[in-house]
């Protein structure tokens, strides 16, 4: 049979998204049934999109980085509308982002873009997978840092973000650097003294 990489991702509404790589095809699932529909029609996408993830009503997908050449295919960020079954190009990922095969994506509750990158390439097995911070407005991605093991395809962090949000709008998240790490490892310890002092109490 054919190999797919799949992509799935819930909406706010409650619907059940499908993409297949090979096939540039989006489906609609019905968990319930459960049965798969076509929407549009075959290869209506028009790139290869290996991972989905939805922001209230609205898709976003990443493209496959590498085709089964492991040359450059479509390392990019699409808009996807759900009743043509068509994808828009938002952009490119970016310098930052290293040669991947597939991916996962997936939105957190603050509206930051992440995604995971598979880096499993041919044989080589000493490429590690990457986290990246993505920019839905431009598809640029950010390397946030590198994974300890390679073959990641998949990433979900639920429920589905953005319900009752209406649109993505930019936005600055901070990251933690090595004095806000400790910072945090402090207030943790003194949090933990307070109880400890209040039980011996």
């Amino acid at each position: 049979g054919e190999v797919l990489d799949l992509g799935l991702a819930f909406t706010c509404s409650g619907d059940l998204f499908m993409v297949s790589d090979r096939r540039s095809t989006l489906y609609r699932v019905e968990p319930d049934q459960p049965t798969i529909s076509l929407i549009g029609q075959e290869g209506q996408l028009g790139a290869p999109i290996t991972a989905l993830s939805a922001w209230d009503d609205q898709l976003y997908g990443l493209g496959q980085g590498l085709d089964s050449n492991d040359r450059s295919d479509s390392p990019n960020l699409y808009r996807i509308n759900t009743e043509t079954g068509s994808a828009e190009l938002i952009g490119p990922l970016g310098g930052q982002a290293s040669p991947y095969a597939n991916a996962g994506l997936a939105f957190d509750e603050d509206g930051t873009l992440w995604a995971v990158t598979d880096r499993l390439i041919g044989s080589d097995i000493n490429m590690t997978s990457e986290i990246l911070q993505i920019d839905p407005a431009t598809g640029n991605a950010t390397k946030v840092t590198d994974a300890d093991i390679v073959g990641f395809e998949s990433l979900a962090i639920g429920p589905p973000a953005g319900c009752d949000r209406g649109t993505l709008s930019p936005m600055i998240v901070p990251t933690l650097n090595v004095f806000g790490l400790l910072l945090l490892a402090l207030l943790l310890a003194a949090i933990a003294l307070v109880s400890l002092r209040q039980k011996c109490s």
